[in-house]
């Protein structure tokens, strides 16, 4: 059978996300010229490319709405029946910064003692900074990973990347000087307890 109408969203696993995702699909129905098309029976890799930028089109007009940041994550399909997209949120802050997880984590973690980023100045996030003879800005920490834990945002290419604590400190160092505890002001202990 054949509908004129956009299909409506079938199931949402969240219950209370179900209203708003309806009330999103009828604005955007309202909004988005629709063409006759069959309905749907198989969820496959074409419908998940086909039905994502309507997706995003809605999201964006949420996230204006609300004043946060929305990304379209992963879209993956199951055996046909059935697919779902990643949903990722992230608060704004007053300065117009985008609050992503890995912000929050360098937040958190920075300048606490024995831990991973004890040497690091919790002020130093969003400082620019002179790494291999350009520009960059520390953005995040990666707390998964090893290496290359710091996700930091090369200013003239507008493209992040990864790079290795020891390397993005000894940049913020030399730019911003050596961070000291405000309770001593001498330098942060880097020994680990009864070493």
């Amino acid at each position: 059978p054949t509908s004129t109408m956009p299909r409506r969203i079938a199931s949402v696993s969240d219950g209370f996300a179900r209203p708003m995702l309806l009330r999103i699909a009828d604005e955007v129905a309202v909004t988005t010229e629709t063409e006759p098309q069959t309905m749907t029976t198989e969820i496959d890799r074409n419908l998940m490319k086909a039905i994502r930028e309507p997706i995003e089109t809605a999201l964006a007009a949420v996230a204006a709405k609300f004043e946060i940041e929305i990304k379209l994550g992963k879209g993956t399909y199951y055996e046909g029946d059935n697919g779902k997209f990643n949903l990722e949120l992230n608060a704004i802050s007053e300065t117009g910064v985008v609050q992503t997880k890995e912000a929050s984590a360098y937040k958190t973690n920075a300048g606490l003692k024995w831990g991973d980023l004890e040497a690091f100045d919790p002020d130093w996030l969003f400082k620019e900074f002179e790494y291999a003879r350009e520009t960059f800005k520390l953005i995040g920490f990666k707390t998964r990973a090893r290496k290359n834990n710091m996700l930091i945002h090369r200013m003239k290419a507008d493209t992040s990347h990864v790079a290795p604590s020891k390397d993005v400190l000894r940049a913020l160092e030399k730019q911003y000087g050596v961070f000291k505890t405000p309770e001593t002001g001498g330098l942060i202990e880097t020994a680990f307890p009864g070493s």
